[in-house]
């Protein structure tokens, strides 16, 4: 999913019937009130930049269980002032290479000036079809395969986000 505020989080453990667990940066679990959000949301932490094997390996075996691992491909929330999903990053095409678990694509718009989120505005969660492994492409973790398989995730992402808030990327 994309990632655009704090909330998200919360907007897609409430539309989705079974339970999430996230990967969410190690800071975040540092506040003893974050942490125990974090933590009954789903959360484990992971040390951003560092190749935490810790917690690539329970997310690896969230996925093999047959559970479902939320990822936000950019790895941080978006600095685009009108909320528009920015670069992914390697780690969802990664795990899924090694589990061979299909994505499930999702784009957060929150309805406001700015597409930042507002109380009282509404906030759009949408699910998109499927990207089963094969599409994917990873045949190992060869550098250019990665960097495709996730440009794939981060586009049908952000296409899903430009059609439901009207943006047209250049």
């Amino acid at each position: 999913c994309n990632h655009t505020s704090m909330i998200d989080i919360a907007l897609l453990v409430l539309t989705c019937k079974r339970q999430i667990y996230f990967m969410a940066k190690e800071e975040l679990f540092h506040n003893p009130i974050l942490a125990w959000f974090f933590r009954h949301m789903g959360g484990f932490p992971i040390s951003r930049g560092a190749g935490d094997e810790a917690a690539l390996e329970k997310a690896r075996d969230i996925v093999r269980r047959g559970d479902i691992l939320g990822i936000f491909p950019e790895g941080t929330r978006t600095k685009d002032p009108a909320g528009h999903p920015g670069r992914g990053k390697s780690g969802a095409a990664v795990i899924a290479s090694q589990t061979g678990a299909g994505v499930l694509p999702c784009a957060i718009h929150y309805a406001g000036y700015d597409g930042k989120m507002h109380f009282f505005k509404p906030s759009y969660v949408r699910f998109g079809e499927m990207i089963p492994p094969e599409e994917l492409q990873i045949q190992g973790l060869d550098r250019a395969e990665v960097r495709r398989a996730s440009n794939r995730i981060m586009g049908t992402i952000t296409a899903m986000w430009e059609e439901e808030t009207g943006w047209k990327s250049e």
